[in-house]
């Protein structure tokens, strides 16, 4: 894996500095780190406008490109004039100890490990792909066409459009570049720790210790670089502290014009809305009470100060509201109109079943038998709060007729340790008073209130339903709350660290000695701090980072190089794809291709949930073919990727197939295949046979295999209805005669076997239950070769052979581990445990 991203993200820090060193030199006291955090920011605010115009105006990530490059090279040239390395050799000095260690190790670890390539990663890496390829708007990435539709959870987002432009400088592939930017997003998000202590708590030692227990509650994560990640460890603190300086500026005795304050909290607030809308909301709902309350205690009592604070209560409103704002205008409900083919009879008569068996509301909205808040219903009758019940972790509250949800205390933010609840807010009361009395920071005091007013919302059943309602799914009130672990950090030991530090002058050595115990320290309560689950675990982590399956030749990285060479080469650019919602997150990742529909592309996509059933009914086998042509028309489909076995309706509408790496491409024709009709006619007497109507399929079917006895699927369904029918002598003879005629196809053997078993011949089942296993392992069919080899341990059971049969289970379960027979025949067996 190269470093050239982790080499992107620190040439930013360049033309921060550049800019910084003229405007903020006072930022740039705290050292080393503390100083990193406000050059990364201070670049984001100075490219945020060109970014925006960016989207607004699609402009080519070329023409960016170029921009981002100048800014660099400037900053590097400027630097250099200013010889601005003078003096930094004791900024350096601080690295030397247990804090500086463990960073720079837990980013050599995370460049070992590699970002992660699955779940929301698709999303990510999708999107930069797109703005790589289309350049920069918002758009859907997922869904271009007939039509476009916006994308609203990460709207001009800035680091999507600069992961964009460093695959541009640096010739790389989104994947390649997202691969390797998680060692900076470490560095990020540590050095936004350091900031932010250093502000509320001054001193060189606070800001180390404090990014130290933000290295130990995010190591084992490598998925720090998500917008969601990015937001509340890095940008959100680096406002709030930028706030917190701007308030606590008449205490120190500094003056702060208007237009710089606007500046300052415009800038910072709309890069946290630039990376996640949703913290933009955040920091509004935190700092607007605070500054606010400020500024009218200050005019009242007639101190100076109250018009800064008025100030930025009024930007973080107007700024920090515009960007989730922007996110809801451009959300639609499943409900809205749309591109949407019309529903087929059989879908209308669903709905109508649906509909009929809905359950219909009594008198009473939200009664004592209910567990959710009952509100108004949408047209399609889905209740507007049924977001909100009683989780695990949530308290539910009932008065007057109304049901309320808080969280409960001693869970979140206020759970206990060693049976003291709430011991975060009794660290964080006792950190704020050291920071207030015996370091005289009364920017504690700020820092605690942002804390509170966080847990008054969760605490509150009707603010912290209203908040649920608000968002409109109660895991975001989740990620309100994770704020409060953020900023407690520094009002805990990077607070006793900042006492230690002024308690008197230190020598280098002493130092050295009572920090490096605040950092033992640090760590055992960052350790507590955390909730480390597996996967995610910091001994799971060490042995990723220092196994042979390091990101330089991690399998799951390679496999996706290998992925992706193939999918360029069997889908063309402008293809439309119909495939499986999770199966589209990887298709468009690796590929780029438009869909039919995406799991997450819902709330940008009008009536998006009918996308998602009319994509399933164009993968259907029982769909009927003419149905099949309206939908592939009206939705421009080019292309379908299927996983595992492919479906009898490909066979006559397929132009081209390739099968690789467990799916298989299928380039569509405009019309299915005349000559292979009679396919069709086959598929729906399988059909027959399985909802029992097997003795008239089995007629037809002969009729079938007399007149095209050159077609193999036609033996094989004639060969179903004789096992249906119990004849599996005939059976035998349809499944060998369908073999002989595709001799690569594993259902052919796997039947055959079935066939040969149900008339005892059990050493020739045995034989072709292997062969069935082998021709799905070369076809790379992990659901096929998972039955034939549960079907061969089942004949093994039966030749008593139990120790084979088990290994065979056991395999069947590495092919699928989602197998239930075989993990039902194991637990019979007594061998259940080996089987995990």
């Amino acid at each position: 894996m190269s470093v050239g991203p982790l080499l992107f993200w620190l040439a930013l820090l360049f033309p921060g500095a550049a800019v910084a060193r003229r405007l903020l030199p006072q930022e740039l006291r705290g050292g080393v780190l503390p100083s990193m955090a406000v050059w990364w920011m201070t670049a984001l605010v100075v490219l945020a406008p060109a970014v925006i115009l960016g989207y607004l105006l699609r402009m080519p990530v070329t023409a960016l490109a170029a921009v981002v490059a100048a800014f660099i090279a400037w900053g590097v040239v400027d630097l250099v004039r200013a010889r601005a390395w003078r003096g930094a050799q004791a900024g350096l000095l601080s690295i030397i100890g247990i804090a500086g260690a463990l960073l720079l190790l837990d980013v050599v670890l995370a460049e070992r490990v590699g970002a992660i390539l699955n779940n929301d990663a698709r999303v990510h890496i999708t999107r930069i792909r797109f703005l790589l390829e289309h350049g920069l708007s918002n758009c859907d990435p997922f869904i271009q066409v007939p039509v476009e539709f916006p994308y609203p959870i990460y709207h001009t987002n800035v680091i999507h459009a600069l992961q964009a432009i460093a695959c541009k400088l640096m010739a790389m592939d989104p994947l390649e570049m997202w691969f390797g930017s998680l060692g900076a997003s470490r560095l990020m998000i540590a050095s936004s720790a350091a900031y932010l202590a250093w502000v509320v708590l001054g001193g060189s030692w606070a800001p180390w210790i404090a990014a130290l227990m933000v290295v130990v509650n995010r190591a084992p994560y490598d998925y720090t670089l998500y917008p969601n990640q990015l937001a509340p460890w890095f940008a959100l603190p680096i406002a709030l502290a930028v706030v917190i300086r701007l308030l606590s500026a008449p205490w120190r005795g500094d003056v702060c014009s208007a237009w710089a304050t606007v500046f300052l909290v415009a800038g910072t607030t709309a890069v946290v809305g630039m990376i996640h809308p949703l913290y933009a909301g955040f920091l509004l709902v935190i700092v607007a009470p605070i500054a606010g309350a400020v500024g009218v205690w200050r005019l009242v009592r007639g101190k100076v100060g109250a018009s800064t604070a008025l100030v930025v209560t009024v930007t973080v409103v107007l700024v920090g509201g515009m960007f989730p704002l922007a996110s809801r205008m451009m959300s639609f409900s499943d409900g809205a109109t749309g591109n949407v083919a019309p529903p087929s009879a059989r879908e209308v008569a669903r709905r109508a079943r649906e509909l009929a068996a809905k359950p219909q509301p009594g008198p009473r909205a939200g009664g004592a038998g209910s567990n959710t808040v009952q509100g108004n219903a949408d047209a399609e009758g889905n209740v507007r709060d049924s977001a909100i019940h009683a989780q695990d972790g949530f308290t539910m509250w009932q008065a007057r007729g109304s049901q309320w949800v808080s969280r409960t205390f001693g869970r979140g933010f206020s759970g206990g340790i060693l049976g003291v609840p709430g011991w975060r807010l009794l660290v964080m009361a006792v950190g704020t008073f050291f920071a207030v009395r015996l370091v005289r920071r009364r920017e504690a005091l700020l820092l605690a209130a942002a804390i509170g007013i966080i847990q008054v919302v969760m605490l509150t059943p009707p603010l912290c339903t209203e908040a649920i309602r608000f968002l409109g799914a109660q895991w975001m009130i989740a990620r309100f709350e994770a704020l409060a672990f953020v900023f407690w950090i520094p009002l805990s030991v990077p607070a006793l660290a900042a006492v230690g530090e002024a308690m008197r002058p230190w020598r280098t050595g002493a130092a050295l000695a009572v920090s490096s115990v605040m950092a033992a320290l640090a760590l055992l309560l960052g350790w507590a701090h955390a909730s480390f689950t597996p996967p995610y675990s910091l001994q799971r982590w060490w042995e990723r980072a220092t196994s042979d399956d390091s990101a330089p030749t991690s399998d799951r990285y390679i496999g996706l190089i290998e992925q992706q060479k193939w999918m360029r080469m069997a889908i063309p650019d402008g293809a439309v794809v119909a495939c499986g919602r999770l199966t589209g997150t990887w298709v468009a990742m690796l590929r780029g291709s438009s869909l039919v529909c995406s799991e997450r592309s819902s709330t940008g996509v009008p009536r998006g949930a009918t996308r998602v059933r009319q994509t399933a009914e164009m993968l259907d086998d029982r769909t009927d073919e003419a149905r099949r042509a309206l939908l592939f028309h009206h939705y421009g489909v080019t292309h379908a990727v299927l996983p595992g076995r492919v479906p009898a309706w490909v066979e006559y509408w397929a132009l081209d197939t390739t099968a690789e790496h467990g799916h298989t491409i299928v380039k569509l024709r405009d019309e299915p295949n005349p000559a292979l009709r009679i396919q069709s006619q086959i598929a729906d007497l399988g059909r027959d046979i399985i909802r029992g109507r097997a003795e008239d399929a089995h007629h037809q079917l002969l009729q079938l295999v007399e007149q095209y006895p050159d077609i193999a699927g036609g033996w094989y369904q004639l060969g179903n209805a004789e096992m249906t029918l119990g004849r599996p002598g005939a059976a035998e003879r349809a499944y060998s005669m369908a073999r002989s005629l595709n001799p690569v196809d594993a259902r052919f053997a796997l039947t055959l076997g079935n066939a040969l078993q149900a008339q005892g011949r059990l050493a020739e089942a045995i034989a072709t239950f292997r062969e069935a296993v082998a021709l799905a392992t070369r076809a790379r069919d992990d659901g096929m070769a998972a039955s034939g080899s549960f079907n061969l341990g089942s004949a093994l059971i039966r030749a008593g052979r139990q120790p084979e049969a088990e290994a065979e289970f056991h395999r069947a379960l590495q092919f699928d581990p989602e197998h239930q027979k075989s993990a039902e025949a194991l637990k019979i067996l007594g061998t259940a445990g080996s089987a995990r």
